[in-house]
């Protein structure tokens, strides 16, 4: 099932969610869609209080998303982005609520590995991404580890080895200050 990027993209415009490698882990990707994420939700059994992290093709899509953005939030993004750090922020009023889990706060990551910038830069929006595993398993950090259950449910998959990190994005929550870190990842 291991497919081209054109091919890949145009599913992905079609709502078709699938698997593909991120700069850390492999991801459960789909466009920032209700339907899409419907689709996630049911295809992990996850719940509907989890919210989704949002991957960008560049800050400049920030404005979409975000309210506001502290110092400190500029200033781990001048420092660590692109690369494995997802930022809190307090999200725009004009999100729904279903992408950030009833929360006001939004996970965002610029990422940094060239199948993945490529993809997003092709399709020119951000899309939605969580690890691929069914709700309360273990993270798969390679591909081998992913659910043949997960694997069989997914539109695409895009099979290529991912960077070395093979860890987690490191969460930090700017949308307070002091920023708070919720996850150790690949940065602290």
């Amino acid at each position: 099932m291991n497919q081209n990027p054109n091919r890949i993209i145009k599913k992905i415009k079609e709502n078709k969610v699938g698997i593909f490698p991120c700069d850390t882990i492999f991801g459960l990707i789909g466009r920032v869609d209700e339907e899409v994420i419907k689709k996630i939700t049911e295809i992990k059994n996850r719940l509907a209080n989890q919210p989704f992290i949002i991957l960008i093709p560049s800050p400049k899509f920030l404005d979409k998303f975000v309210d506001s953005i502290s110092d400190s939030a500029q200033k781990y993004i001048h420092e660590y982005w692109p690369g494995p750090l997802t930022i809190i922020f307090k999200k725009h009023q004009s999100v729904s609520k279903i992408f950030t889990a009833n929360k006001d706060t939004i996970a965002i990551r610029y990422p940094l590995f060239k199948p993945l910038n490529n993809l997003l830069d092709e399709l020119n929006e951000p899309l939605i991404s969580t690890s691929p595993n069914l709700s309360g398993e273990k993270t798969p950090i390679l591909f081998e580890e992913i659910s043949n259950n997960i694997k069989q449910k997914v539109d695409f998959i895009y099979n290529q080895d991912i960077s070395s990190v093979k860890k987690e994005s490191s969460i930090i929550d700017c949308s307070q200050e002091p920023p708070v870190i919720i996850r150790k990842g690949c940065i602290f």
